[in-house]
């Protein structure tokens, strides 16, 4: 936890590289089986009418505990839980920002919604100095989770790494990684 994380209304990150992170936390996500998230929330920047990327993403269950999901650095991953004060604004990048619900479009549809599964999102890494444009997969020296996919039934919620911040999708594969994804559920 930094001092920076407090800023995020208290929040108290455990960053930590993201497969250590999901083996340590896995057990925890899947007791969230069958429950039911009441709303998503992300840090609001009301002068440009947007959700800022910056912050974890907090879900609010049903009975009003807290998951708190955080991407930062090239492959860090904070899961945490119930230290987000949503009433007190994030004092983060100049400015005081509010929290709100169902903000971006990938977070709204989960609202209402039981989870029934989490995965681990991967993508290949390779030696550095490849040619990547036509590399085959064969050649990977590896596996990097960099998204935990929440599903809920037949749709789901993509939080990933995007560059130091939380990136959403509904779908757990991204264009940027071309086919090149691996689904691991946990479990």
């Amino acid at each position: 936890m930094t001092e920076w994380s407090r800023r995020y209304s208290g929040w108290e990150s455990d960053f930590r590289g993201a497969g250590d992170r999901l083996s340590a936390r896995s057990e925890t996500l899947l007791e969230l089986v069958g429950r039911s998230v009441a709303a998503g929330w992300t840090v609001w920047d009301h002068r440009r009418e947007r959700s800022l990327l910056i912050g974890p993403l907090v879900l609010v269950l049903s009975d009003g505990s807290q998951v708190e999901i955080a991407w930062d650095g090239w492959n860090d991953l904070s899961l945490t839980r119930d230290t987000v004060d949503l009433t007190t604004p994030a004092q983060v990048l100049g400015g005081a920002w509010t929290w709100r619900p169902s903000e971006p479009q990938p977070v709204a549809v989960i609202a209402g919604r039981t989870i029934t599964g989490f995965a681990a999102v991967e993508t290949p890494y390779f030696d550095g100095g490849e040619d990547l444009s036509e590399l085959p997969l064969e050649r990977a020296k590896g596996w990097l989770a960099d998204g935990l996919w929440i599903e809920f039934g037949d749709i789901g919620l993509h939080v990933y790494n995007s560059a130091d911040d939380n990136g959403y999708s509904s779908s757990p594969y991204l264009k940027v990684h071309e086919g090149a994804t691996r689904v691991t559920r946990l479990g």
